[in-house]
């Protein structure tokens, strides 16, 4: 699945599993997929975006260290929050 540009910085499933968020800090864009199979878990197993968000840009200081790489929390089933390094943090409903 051709998600970003750029490298992924951080994905995350939601707690129900039925959707996926991948952020890249390279493109400053969080994007949100719905995930699904056929039934019962059989045939084909189908992954769409279905939203996608602008964010603020990473300083360089955060981009060359990878331990203060952003990362992403689900806090429900329909929310995601971004969490920066400085403590900042953003949220997104799918």
């Amino acid at each position: 699945i051709q998600a970003h540009v750029g490298a992924v910085t951080a994905c995350a499933f939601s707690p129900d599993g039925k959707h996926l968020t991948s952020y890249s800090m390279v493109e400053n864009k969080l994007s949100f997929w719905q995930t699904s199979s056929g039934i019962f878990g059989l045939g084909a197993s189908q992954t769409k975006c279905t939203k996608s968000f602008s964010t603020t840009p990473v300083p360089d200081s955060v981009r060359l260290n990878p331990q203060r790489f952003p990362k992403l929390v689900w806090i429900s089933n329909k929310t995601v929050v971004l969490m920066m390094a400085d403590g900042t943090e953003h949220r997104f409903n799918a």
